[in-house]
């Protein structure tokens, strides 16, 4: 499953797509607020039905959501990416969900939720990282392994939550759950899934 915009933040009302990108009857479910297994057409808006959008986020579409198929009696599912939306906080942190590979350029954003972009630092692991001209962003030019880390930024006397950043060296590289690291009362995770499936059976 990929998502767009890919980044692992969202401030609440934002909008996110869901495609599960493959071949065959692929569909979007999601498990959320005490129901499970639902399908896009009971939240959202299905678009030639493997993929989904949600064009306003609420705290209630929380959940897991994943890339489902079947095939007799054998059933394949994606496994997911932790994601947050942020009902009440001023910045939030646009980083990929995805993983990326080594030698790759990637471009980190300061978000507020309103207001004009405002200078900003930026920290891996809990480390204030070198500031750059752009201010509110920073440009990680060819990812190596060792950008591998949880990121936040801070600007304006706020400090986003965690997300992390996850760099594969492009060989036989097998995703699992990102571990973004939520902990505001207000967040809401919503997992999704990416590339890696597994099989169950009794569908």
């Amino acid at each position: 499953l990929t998502l767009s915009p890919d980044q692992s933040q969202f401030f609440r009302g934002n909008s996110v797509s869901f495609s599960c990108g493959a071949s065959g009857p692929w569909t979007v479910r999601r498990n959320s607020s005490g129901r499970y297994n639902q399908l896009c057409s009971d939240f959202g808006d299905v678009h030639h039905k493997s993929s989904c959008s949600l064009d306003r986020l609420f705290l209630q579409d929380s959940g897991q959501y994943w890339c489902e198929t079947n095939r007799g009696l054998v059933g394949y599912r994606g496994v997911g990416w932790l994601l947050g939306v942020f009902s009440d906080r001023g910045i939030l942190l646009q980083i990929p969900v995805r993983p990326v590979s080594v030698g790759d350029s990637v471009f980190l954003l300061c978000q507020r939720d309103s207001g004009p972009a405002l200078p900003a630092r930026f920290y891996r692991d809990g480390l204030l990282l070198p500031e750059q001209p752009a201010g509110h962003t920073m440009s990680l030019q060819q990812v190596a392994m060792s950008d591998s880390g949880l990121y936040q930024c801070e600007s304006g006397g706020q400090r986003s939550e965690s997300s992390r950043l996850r760099v594969h060296s492009g060989q036989s590289h097998r995703p699992g759950i990102s571990s973004s690291t939520l902990t505001h009362p207000a967040a809401l995770h919503i997992y999704t899934g990416f590339g890696l499936c597994r099989k169950y059976n009794g569908l």
